[in-house]
């Protein structure tokens, strides 16, 4: 028995020498080397500390592997990887302007997800050009006036980008990252990516609290103001800040604006418990934050319900099966939405505008509801309580077909106008139906009204030279309590014939004593608008020119550069975007001479008729004269 021990005891001295040999033998593979001049790698290197100092660049080229447990760039030096790869195995400090390039190129760390591997910046740069980072947990901090910018690259595994103190970040086509918001201010540019944005709480300890799903959040005791943060085209978001009891309060958080998103999850909360926290989303929470707007536009909501508590205002576009819960007095916009339910409380406005609820539609207490070109699928559905209303100016169809030759037109319009309320006081009173052709200065045209609830067809609408254009048909309707809600619909109709230039005015005058009262009417259907008219003057039917141009919206003129005992011809020229018309009737105006001026020159040759009588007479006397005294 005493010899099996001893044999053991030197079998367990042979094995754990032969562990430290082999042990041995791999770390002589692993150096320190410090590069102070420009260097380049064609071939896999294994160092343990490797410094780029001193204004050096460092190339590893060639499919080549640079594996570091600790990497250093400092003093304005850069370590560029093309076609390459980097395996990170503790930490790379890159610091003092200096930059680390990814050219098609690799990170890599051998790690679990207890222990990260760090990169931290330091006033120095990160670019990511069709790069792939692939770790278990891969920190990048990046500090001190840092930039990071990504491109093409995409993210496996836990890789936090955790920016501060004035960092600049752009990631562009990239997948895949986690992204850390802090209470320092950040320059962050997000174009079609993927990734997970966490906020969260510190508390005094520092204790971090993680959601367990797919993408985790991380709260921070104060969130930044996220009115400089835009998300644009970006998958799977996750926002999640929550009031823990008695540590934190949200403050400075600003608007925010989320662009051409899908599968996205949105939970602002206020709330003072952590229970039923599961898979990264708060159940039983509110929307419990003041004073705060929200746009969401091109977004999918899978099945997600919005709490809106003394939420001012929000707008919602582009998007899809959603369920809205307002509770009190508040403001929500819809457009071009496809909204699962809603229920609105307590004095709530809710506007839709090209929108449908495909499922309820419940008000309640006052609560109010506009409907402009929105549906509701199954008014079933609709339900009003304690003297809540729905206005409903709707253009649901609208179809036109050319009868006869001149662009005569008849169009069938379909709708709704109607005003439904628990208020036996709220009505509808009246509504109208206009039409205009869509060109500047075109006026609208009343072409139908009614004081009944329509649903349906609303009118059939027979037109007279209508020419081959986009057209616009606009739905008033007006309640008794003096609320108005519009509807507007685009048509295009397709006549025989086409728009042309103006017919000629019809022009007459009047005139007082020292100017010409001009005035004329268009004779142009309202589908052919004026843009404007030209005003000519002359002293003869040849030399008429133009003398004034005015818009489309006056037919009158005064010229008053006139003179009196002077006749004058004058015309008018209609114009539009195809060019002018011919002269109207051309007038001729004389200005008499004034009361004043004929009573003088009447006198003067009263006077100067006397002079000459008294002439003749003094000539014929001294011929006279002469004759007798001859004699």
């Amino acid at each position: 028995m005493r010899y099996l021990l001893i044999l053991i005891l030197l079998l367990s001295i042979i094995f754990l020498t032969n562990i430290d040999l082999a042990h041995s033998q791999n770390n002589s593979f692993c150096i320190t080397k410090i590069i102070n001049n420009n260097a380049t790698i064609t071939m896999s290197q294994n160092y343990c500390k490797l410094s780029i100092t001193n204004h050096s660049t460092l190339k590893v080229l060639n499919n080549s592997v640079l594996q570091a447990n600790y990497l250093i760039i400092s003093n304005d030096s850069q370590l560029i990887l093309q076609n390459a790869s980097l395996i990170l195995i503790k930490e790379a400090l890159i610091e003092n302007n200096s930059k680390l390039f990814l050219y098609n190129s690799t990170i890599k760390t051998q790690n679990n997800i207890y222990n990260p591997v760090k990169i931290t910046l330091i006033k120095s740069n990160l670019n990511l050009n069709v790069a792939k980072l692939n770790s278990k947990f891969l920190l990048i901090n990046v500090n001190y006036y840092s930039n990071i910018a990504s491109i093409y690259s995409t993210f496996k595994g836990l890789i936090i980008f955790n920016p501060s103190n004035y960092s600049k970040m752009s990631f562009n086509f990239s997948y895949g990252f986690y992204l850390k918001m802090n209470q320092y201010e950040n320059n962050i540019q997000i174009y079609e990516s993927e990734f997970a944005l966490f906020l969260g709480i510190n508390r005094t300890s520092s204790l971090e609290l993680y959601v367990p799903s797919g993408y985790y959040q991380h709260w921070n005791g104060i969130i930044p103001g996220l009115n400089n943060f835009n998300i644009i085209n970006a998958d799977k978001i996750f926002i999640s800040p929550i009031n823990y009891p008695n540590i934190m309060n949200i403050t400075r958080f600003g608007n925010l604006t989320i662009i051409n998103s899908t599968n996205l999850e949105i939970w602002l909360n206020n709330i003072d418990y952590l229970e039923g926290l599961k898979n990264g989303l708060l159940f039983n929470s509110f929307f419990n934050s003041s004073n705060k707007f929200i746009n969401l536009k091109n977004t999918i909501l899978d099945k997600i319900k919005l709490f809106y508590t003394y939420l001012k205002s929000a707008n919602i576009y582009d998007s899809t099966n959603f369920t809205i819960y307002l509770i009190d007095k508040n403001n929500i916009n819809f457009f071009n939405d496809t909204v699962s339910s809603l229920y609105s409380f307590n004095s709530s406005i809710t506007f839709a505008q090209n929108s449908s609820f495909v499922g309820y539609a419940q008000l309640y207490n006052q609560s109010q509801l506009y409907l402009s070109n929105s549906e509701i699928m199954n008014y079933n559905n609709l339900q009003l309580y304690g003297n809540s209303t729905v206005y409903i100016a709707s253009l649901l169809n609208i179809g036109s077909k050319l009868v006869s030759p001149g662009g005569n037109i008849m169009l069938k319009i379909y709708g709704i106008a109607n005003v439904i309320s628990q208020n036996p006081n709220i009505y509808l009173s009246l509504y109208k139906l206009y039409i205009r052709i869509l060109l500047p200065n075109a006026s609208y045209v009343l072409i139908s009204y009614g004081y009944s609830p329509t649903i349906g067809l609303i009118s059939i609408y027979n037109a007279t030279n209508m020419p081959n254009s986009y057209y616009e048909v606009r739905l008033e309707v007006l309640a008794s309590n003096n609320v108005t809600i519009l509807a507007s619909k685009k048509v295009y109709i397709d006549s025989d014939i086409g728009l042309t230039i103006p017919k000629a005015p019809v022009l007459s005058y009047s005139t007082s004593s020292n100017e010409v009262i001009l005035n004329w009417s268009s004779q142009n259907s309202p589908f052919m608008p004026i843009s404007g008219y030209y005003i000519l003057k002359g002293t003869s039917l040849t030399n008429m020119k133009v003398i004034y141009k005015v818009s489309y919206s006056i037919n009158s003129y005064i010229d008053t550069n006139v003179t009196p005992g002077r006749g004058y011809y004058y015309a008018v020229v209609a114009f539009n975007i195809i060019g002018n018309s011919t002269f109207s009737n051309i007038v001729y105006v004389y200005l008499p001479s004034t009361n004043n001026s004929y009573d003088f020159l009447k006198t003067y040759n009263y006077f100067l008729e006397i002079a000459i009588l008294f002439s003749i007479l003094l000539l014929f006397s001294s011929f006279i004269y002469k004759k007798l005294y001859r004699k």
